[in-house]
């Protein structure tokens, strides 16, 4: 079975750095919170508390203020936007050992000068968010990565 300390090394992660992590030889880790002014990347095996696919909870939030502004259009939209991100979710999960993902948020390098939008320059860091897991067929880690700016609460 894979240890967090195992992903990190196979993600090449050079300076992972958490002040709230008490140890990377586990097989499973919770997740435990967004902790601002500390060394906070992240690495863990909560579905729940993962932020890159849209959850059923996600969904009701959104669905929420579709109905408030009663927007059908919208509610259809994010009724699409969420079985999509489901069935990336699933399949991922049935191609991974286990369907044990792990989640990890990586901070980058120094500050600098960032195009946040097209016409937004912020001074910031990027963060890399993956969703990772064993393959069943290789035995290599397979998944996803997406980056983006961190603004200081990591979702």
């Amino acid at each position: 079975k894979a240890t967090a300390q195992d992903v990190i090394h196979s993600l090449r992660a050079k300076h992972f750095r958490s002040d709230h992590i008490p140890s990377l030889t586990v097989t499973n880790l919770p997740y435990l919170g967004y902790n601002p002014g500390t060394w906070n990347d992240e690495i863990h095996t909560c579905d729940e508390s993962q932020k890159l696919f849209v959850t059923e909870e996600k969904l009701k939030d959104w669905m929420s203020v579709a109905v408030d502004f009663h927007d059908r259009d919208y509610e259809l939209d994010l009724m699409l936007d969420f079985l999509k991100g489901t069935e990336g979710f699933n399949r991922l999960k049935l191609l991974v050992e286990e369907e044990k993902l792990w989640y990890v948020l990586l901070h980058g390098g120094p500050e600098q000068w960032i195009l946040d939008s097209p016409h937004k320059l912020q001074k910031g860091t990027r963060v890399l968010l993956f969703a990772v897991g064993v393959s069943r067929a290789s035995g290599n880690l397979v998944g996803i990565v997406t980056e983006q700016l961190c603004h200081n609460y990591c979702d």
